[in-house]
């Protein structure tokens, strides 16, 4: 047997253990498709527990927030500092995780929005 021929052989055995490239991407695909639709069910978790929180600030006829929410305030309003990180205190992983792992500028957008400022 030549050297050409054992190491097209060679290569023929390789090719036929390894995976297609179509089937390596589409592995990709649904993997990267898994990962969303996790992602989206967080998502729809921790959105979930904020409306139950807003629904009941409403129904106790509660303000979201005081008139001051700076560092030195020791009331900072109803919905972030009493409900929403009581309830993640409590036991609710997903929120507590939230709340725990969110960049300072999701922070930041978060209190605008309490606040009632356009970001």
């Amino acid at each position: 047997m030549s050297r050409d021929h054992s190491a097209a052989e060679t290569a023929y055995r390789h090719y036929m253990t390894v995976k297609s490239v179509a089937s390596q991407l589409s592995e990709e695909n649904s993997r990267q498709a898994t990962q969303k639709q996790m992602q989206i069910v967080k998502n729809r978790k921790i959105l979930g527990r904020l409306f139950d929180i807003t629904r009941l600030i409403g129904k106790l006829g509660m303000p979201f927030r005081d008139h001051r929410e700076d560092a030195e305030s020791h009331n900072k309003g109803f919905y972030r500092t009493e409900l929403v990180e009581f309830t993640a205190a409590a036991g609710n992983e997903v929120l507590k995780d939230h709340l725990e792992n969110m960049s300072a500028n999701e922070g930041g957008r978060y209190v605008q929005c309490v606040n009632g400022r356009n970001y």
